[in-house]
């Protein structure tokens, strides 16, 4: 199984983005696309030659009260749009915030990786030379009874859960 996350010394590493801190703004949604596709500014990025194969968006899209994380699903440096799997979400509007992250081409500071899912390696530049952690179970303590058979009187006592990909702990059917 291929992490979603990594952890340096409990640290978690930042997926490698642009920008590497704060926001771009995009130019404006692709039109008949308002959910799914934009435009970005010519002046913020350039993605020509760039493998966004395993890219995802952030993106804070309508009035700017939500946010979103999709991932690419292609990437036209051409044309600077950006179009995201799905149909779901807000529509964007002109100047919504976003960034794009985990992409191979933006690793480029200390404490950032990239996770390629699809050749299940990752690619991490150290803050230092520490002890390096990848999430890859679902839940670390997963606990299922039913409605007629309940799990009951559990006593959980001096645990240290650091990492999983969903609930670190995951109860259902318990009374």
């Amino acid at each position: 199984m291929v992490p979603h996350q990594l952890f340096e010394d409990g640290h978690r590493l930042q997926p490698a983005r642009q920008p590497d801190t704060g926001y771009l703004h995009m130019e404006h949604p692709v039109e008949g696309r308002l959910k799914t596709a934009f435009v970005y500014r010519a002046e913020d990025l350039d993605l020509t030659g760039v493998d966004g194969s395993q890219a995802r968006v952030f993106l804070w899209p309508g009035h700017d009260w939500f946010s979103q994380d999709k991932p690419v699903a292609s990437v036209d440096p051409q044309r600077r749009m950006i179009r995201m799997t799905g149909t779901d979400g807000y529509d964007m509007r002109p100047g919504n915030r976003f960034f794009l992250y985990n992409v191979r081409a933006f690793l480029d500071r200390p404490g950032e990786c990239f996770i390629d899912s699809a050749l299940g390696r990752v690619s991490i530049w150290p803050r230092h030379s520490g002890r390096i952690e990848a999430s890859t179970a679902p839940s670390v303590i997963l606990v299922r009874g039913t409605d007629t058979q309940p799990v009951r009187n559990l006593h959980f006592q001096n645990l240290d859960i650091a990492l999983a990909e969903e609930d670190a702990i995951s109860l259902d059917g318990v009374a």
